[in-house]
């Protein structure tokens, strides 16, 4: 499912790219991709409306028994109070968000509520029909202000008692841009870096890995592509606050490494819909080794970014 932040206001950077965003996420991963049981897929669908209606598609998704993968874009805002994180919608500013925009508490709410005992509970690294399916994967590409940022840095943040709610995987990127022409400076065909990143490691998959993909799994490639994409001095390009990725027991949805499936035999037990799918994408060459490493977990990483444990420290 794909949840957008289509607002008017022109202080709300991500916004101006949340409608590419969802066309390349929803245009270019295969369905195939995705590990629900044998061989089925999952068809996207777009939520629209506003905040009451986006909540009422979820929770609807959630009640299904397949795996649901919820991919936000747009601006985040913490509004007035700073308690709450809020998805601008049309026609939010940054001082009627908390009236307009959408609680993203809701969506972890909608997502946990149809979820019933012991749903989610998934042995890690089991796939295929006969396991209990994975939990909910939400994957956030979004934008926000600098006062919403100061707060979101907190280690006490409604950000973190957000990305730690029980029972749903969250992984991702909150970016507070310096300016909007730095922003738009760094879109590719109107697509943030990170979600191009993404959608580009998903499709093409990792040469030599394991047959599925998982957040973590991808964090580093995804995390350093965005990096080059806005390098400059941090001042200039903003500043990085990389969520997740989550521990390999709250991985959520998993997806087929299409690397690893094009190299299978034909004669393979694979879903010949699935090898058709995975064949089509393009092979994707791998970067060299760069020296610098990205930080330990709770530690700075390159240019001062998160390292891959989490942006707060411990």
């Amino acid at each position: 499912m794909l949840l957008g932040s289509p607002a008017a206001d022109r202080a709300f950077h991500g916004s101006a790219a949340s409608g590419a965003n969802l066309a390349i996420v929803a245009d270019r991963v295969p369905p195939a991709v995705f590990t629900f049981g044998a061989g089925r897929g999952c068809v996207p669908v777009t939520a629209r409306g506003g905040a009451e209606a986006q909540v009422a598609l979820v929770r609807e998704a959630a009640r299904a028994r397949d795996p649901l993968l919820v991919y936000v874009t747009g601006h985040v805002t913490t509004a007035r109070r700073r308690t709450r994180l809020y998805l601008a919608m049309e026609p939010s500013t940054r001082l009627n968000a908390r009236v307009t925009g959408l609680p993203l508490d809701w969506v972890v709410g909608a997502l946990t509520a149809g979820a019933g005992p012991g749903r989610y509970a998934r042995p890690a690294g089991a796939v295929g029909p006969s396991a209990p399916p994975p939990g909910p994967l939400l994957v956030l590409d979004v934008t926000t202000d600098p006062d919403s940022w100061e707060e979101m840095a907190r280690p006490d943040s409604a950000l973190r008692r957000f990305v730690e709610a029980p029972g749903v995987a969250v992984w991702g990127l909150v970016w507070q841009p310096r300016s909007r022409r730095r922003f738009r400076a760094a879109l590719v065909d109107g697509v943030t870096p990170w979600t191009r990143a993404f959608v580009e490691r998903v499709v093409a998959g990792t040469a030599g890995g394991a047959g599925v993909l998982a957040p973590r799994s991808l964090h580093e490639a995804v995390a350093e592509e965005v990096a080059d994409r806005v390098r400059g001095r941090a001042s200039a390009r903003g500043r990085l606050l990389f969520l997740g990725p989550p521990p390999a027991s709250r991985n959520g949805v998993l997806l087929h490494n299409p690397a690893a499936v094009r190299g299978a035999l034909p004669s393979a037990r694979l879903d010949p819909a699935l090898l058709a799918e995975l064949r089509r994408a393009p092979e994707r060459p791998q970067r060299p080794a760069r020296a610098e490493e990205p930080g330990r977990d709770g530690e700075p990483g390159r240019d001062g970014e998160p390292g891959a444990g989490g942006p707060w420290p411990r």
